[in-house]
């Protein structure tokens, strides 16, 4: 299987590997002939777009747990059904330096049911950054938060993995420090295709360190939680924790929290950055 990688992005990420096949020539023919002959007129530029855009799909749910998507700045949080809240804030932002703001992300239950949820934050939860350099689409390790992967883990202990997911009661919390000047453990999801598009999940778990662009002075944060675990990764999913999310009862949903501004300052008490809200 052949894979190759977008530049930018960690190498332990593959993604969609566009090629075509060999194709036989009737005798004198030429290779044009031979390639329309065989290939109804637009038919490789469809393939084309449509790996195109399986590519992108993919690009964008291979990476650890952050990636830079466009998106309203400062839109509310929601969920459906009114069943997470998710709630980002900063609890330290040295002023110079957004590399080392400090964040706590909390999910609370505000359904009328109870739901289950991974209390390490993992899986189903990621985090979406811009910064005021970001020119979306186009990534750029020099204007946007970049992903570096450490180092892939072990798959837990099946007595670990058992205590992994709980079950949140009506009004229940559970929350987790993110500090971004550490490597912190995330899910790695999605899926790679061949080059007779043939698509094959992974999941696992590793350590990934979030690199801000040194000059960048404001960073968007906001985050996600996107149906427990990616469906083309749900086999993989059961092999690292030996249960699969419907044995588990991991919750379906999607929910995302505000987005909270951080700003670098040169004062030594900055604020600790606030949530956007979208003018009703």
């Amino acid at each position: 299987m052949e894979t190759e990688t977008a530049s930018g992005r960690p190498a332990s990420h593959p993604e969609t590997h566009l090629t075509y096949g060999e194709r036989p020539f009737l005798a004198g023919e030429t290779a044009a002939a031979a390639h329309f002959r065989r290939r109804p007129v637009g038919a490789d530029m469809m393939e084309v777009l449509m790996k195109v855009a399986g590519f992108w799909f993919a690009l964008a749910l291979t990476l650890c747990g952050c990636w830079t998507a466009p998106r309203e700045k400062g839109s509310l949080a929601w969920s459906e059904d009114n069943t997470l809240q998710l709630n980002l804030e900063a609890v330290a932002v040295p002023g110079g330096d957004l590399q080392h703001t400090v964040l706590r992300l909390s999910a609370t239950n505000t359904g009328g049911r109870p739901l289950v949820l991974d209390k390490e934050m993992l899986a189903g939860f990621c985090l979406r950054f811009e910064t005021d350099l970001t020119k979306s689409p186009v990534h750029s390790d020099a204007r946007d938060v970049a992903t570096q992967e450490i180092k892939k883990l072990d798959k837990p202990h099946p007595a670990e993995a058992e205590k992994r997911f709980v079950t949140l009661k009506p009004g229940d919390s559970i929350s987790r420090i993110i500090d971004l000047a550490k490597p912190l453990k995330t899910v790695c999801e999605g899926h790679m295709s061949d080059q007779d598009s043939v698509h094959y999940g992974f999941y696992y778990e590793a350590l990934t360190q979030f690199i801000v662009p040194e000059n960048a002075t404001r960073l968007l944060v906001d985050a996600w939680y996107e149906r427990g675990v990616w469906m083309m990764s749900v086999l993989q999913f059961e092999e690292w924790h030996g249960r699969s999310p419907a044995d588990i009862g991991l919750w379906k949903g999607r929910a995302r929290s505000d987005t909270l501004a951080v700003e670098k300052t040169s004062t030594r008490n900055p604020s600790c950055g606030a949530p956007l809200r979208r003018s009703k």
